[in-house]
């Protein structure tokens, strides 16, 4: 059930930890055509990693910047994070990636267009939940267990988060949204500082890794 609240009164669970796990952040119907839509892809136009940078000398990422789904998806959703957060928001940019088996990430915060992120499951094969681990703004260290169409709202650029070892599964499909504060120090970080939404002309080897 979504969350019934208004820009002006933030949830006090966001406010106090810089984050919050929503369950079933987007409807049945939206999650299995995403689904269908990155099997449909079957990788084409994505940016492959291998290698340390990743993870494991196994692990391989596909990742997709400013893909166009991602980021409608990001727009459509925008009036509830609002609601979460209680901010008025800009949105940056959308990120796409596949993790492969082995894949590991490691303890980072992300760049200045992250001050408000979503960190939502799309699709896996895997025997088991992957968990994710952030820090709250009080510097305790939690993990999180997001099954497909759960995501986790966060401040990406104040809290180091982490994945460990992907060892359960064959992929892990994941889905990322980044805002700013409209009223804030990053507001002219809109659209990523790209003319428009959709424009993947950004390299995504240059943006930092997401949760």
């Amino acid at each position: 059930m979504q969350k019934n609240l208004s820009v002006d009164s933030p949830n006090s669970i966001f406010a106090e930890h810089g984050f919050e796990v929503i369950r079933d952040f987007v409807s049945s119907d939206i999650l299995s055509l995403f689904a269908y839509y990155v099997q449909m892809m079957g990788g084409e136009d994505w940016e492959h990693d291998t290698g340390k940078v990743i993870g494991g000398e196994e692990g391989a990422w596909a990742n997709r910047y400013g893909d166009w789904f991602s980021e409608a998806l990001m727009l459509k959703n925008q009036p509830q994070v609002e609601a979460i957060t209680g901010l008025s928001l800009l949105p940056t940019y959308s990120y796409l990636r596949i993790y492969g088996s082995n894949s590991v990430l490691p303890l980072h915060t992300d760049r200045d267009s992250c001050e408000v992120s979503v960190s939502m499951t799309v699709d896996y094969d895997s025997d088991h939940i992957w968990p994710l681990w952030s820090n709250s703004l009080s510097g305790q260290l939690g993990s999180f267990i997001l099954d497909r169409g759960d995501a986790l709202v966060y401040r990406g650029n104040r809290l180091p988060h982490m994945r460990n070892e992907f060892t359960t599964g064959k992929y892990w499909v994941q889905s990322f949204a980044h805002y700013v504060d409209a009223n804030g120090s990053f507001a002219d970080h809109k659209f990523d500082r790209r003319d428009k939404l959709g424009d993947p002309s950004v390299n995504s080897r240059e943006i930092t890794i997401e949760l």
